[in-house]
């Protein structure tokens, strides 16, 4: 056996395991008696350790070509080669090279990692969560969401899997609690971030996606005989507004039916009045106009203001009371798929109108008797009984007779016209004679009465207008 220095090879093929064990023998004798070679080998054994223990748990093997790469990086000149070296400066010579040896055995570590392919297995399963994920996140910003009568810790409610991941069942419950907790995070620490997340998801989302959602029927008729008051939602969600901007402006199509959620469409524009009545900053205001497409009805427009500094939470009751002896039947325009009218504990998925939102509900009623539109009737009214707030509340009656279209406030108008659009899009069955040339007036007019700085209401409108050769042409996508 040549004589062993501490730079030797064969130090780097013992610590690899790779030196035949008679002169892995040889190479312990002298090292028991040479104090540079014993530090040596143990440096590097130390160093092999690391690694190995970095690549704890991989099945792969180094291979003989990466083998060799680590013999190299290992292998430096012999001091006694170095004529130019005087023996004052080997030891700090050794330590620069031991450090320039592990380095390039860290490099070679990180570049082995780099060169281990990742299974095509975990690929797929990758590409499915990522899947599976964005459609748990588009089918709770688009599906209509019942939470249950329990509600989870920090007042987060859990998804109920039967009305909203029947379309899709082999969704977890598990990973619809985790998006559910990490949107409802994110929603509470940063609200732009948030929303800009649902621009993000409404942007993204595929037909594969969208196409799981089930299509919810809309609201029908509720005769006031079986009952007269109706549970008011006090929020609306985001996305649907996003979704359909994308379809007709980047897509050049009208989006799924699926995918249109009316209230989400009026709720895109923020409303503001003095309102009918106030308390402590939150304002509940009422207009009532003969609807456009059905002259022997009337639309209800509520405003839900909050000015507060507090949200007015989902434990907050807005309800309508109408009177049966003078309306025959009522429906409430989008929120497709929601609960019967008095299921206090069935609300929409979002908790809370923040401070500084608003929130826009439109009601449609069937009269009795076409007098009321020549008289003056309280026809019903319209309650907020705060939470916690049993002797406190804003009460606004209905009163007749309804105003003419042209009458009607920007509000009431800017709102009707994204509802009767929404319906449209939906091909609801209780449009009436709703056509593409009355939603064009409609919005036209709504347009003409928008101030220059409400630039979200005008482009709200403008994008109605700009679908309608869309509508005239094309089918919705089913």
């Amino acid at each position: 056996m040549k004589r062993i220095h501490p730079e030797d090879p064969r130090v780097t093929d013992h610590a690899l395991g790779e030196l035949p064990e008679h002169e892995a023998a040889e190479l312990r004798r002298v090292a028991d008696s040479n104090p540079a070679i014993q530090a040596a080998l143990d440096e590097t054994v130390a160093l092999s350790d690391m690694i190995r223990s970095g690549f704890k748990g991989e099945s792969h093997e180094l291979g003989e070509a990466r083998r060799e790469a680590i013999r190299r990086a290992g292998r430096r000149p012999a001091p006694e080669n170095l004529i130019s070296l005087q023996s004052r400066r080997l030891d700090w010579v050794r330590s620069a090279l031991v450090s320039a040896a592990a380095a390039a055995l860290v490099a070679c570590a990180i570049w082995m990692m780099q060169q281990i392919p990742i299974s095509e297995d975990a690929i797929a399963d990758n590409r499915d969560e990522r899947a599976q994920r964005e459609g748990v996140r588009v089918q709770i910003l688009l599906s209509h969401v019942s939470p249950p009568r329990r509600v989870r810790e920090g007042g987060f409610p859990r998804a109920p899997r039967a009305s909203l991941w029947e379309a899709d069942p082999e969704l977890s419950q598990e990973l619809v609690d985790e998006e559910l907790l990490v949107m409802r995070e994110l929603l509470q620490r940063d609200p732009d971030a948030f929303f800009d997340q649902v621009r993000e998801v409404a942007h993204g989302a595929g037909m594969p996606a969208l196409s799981k959602l089930p299509l919810l029927p809309d609201n029908p008729f509720i005769p006031t005989r079986e009952d007269s008051r109706s549970i008011v939602p006090i929020v609306s969600g985001a996305a649907s507004y996003h979704l359909v901007n994308r379809f007709i402006y980047t897509e050049k199509k009208l989006p799924p039916k699926n995918g249109v959620r009316t209230e989400e469409l009026i709720n895109h524009v923020v409303y503001e009045d003095d309102g009918d009545a106030a308390l402590d900053g939150i304002k509940l205001g009422v207009e009532m106009v003969r609807c456009p497409w059905n002259q022997e009805a009337i639309l209800i427009g509520v405003l839900l203001q909050n000015g507060s500094k507090e949200p007015i939470t989902r434990d907050s009751i807005l309800q309508i009371e109408v009177k049966h002896d003078l309306i025959r039947s009522y429906r409430l325009l989008g929120y497709a798929g929601a609960p019967g009218p008095r299921e206090k504990e069935e609300r929409a998925l979002s908790e809370s109108l923040a401070p500084g939102q608003s929130n826009y509900i439109i009601y449609q009623l069937q009269l009795l008797d076409s007098e009321i539109f020549r008289e003056h009737h309280v026809l019903g009214r319209i309650e907020l009984q705060l939470e916690g707030e049993n002797d406190r509340g804003l009460i606004v009656p209905i009163t007749s007779p309804p105003q003419g279209w042209g009458n009607a406030s920007n509000n009431l108008q800017t709102a009707i016209s994204l509802g009767a659009w929404g319906m449209l899009l939906r091909e609801s069955p209780f449009a009436g004679r709703l056509s593409l040339k009355m939603l064009k007036s409609l919005a036209s007019d709504a347009m003409s009465g928008c101030g220059d700085d409400e630039l979200a209401r005008r482009e709200a409108l403008q994008l109605v207008l700009d679908s309608l050769p869309f509508m005239k042409t094309r089918a919705p996508v089913k």
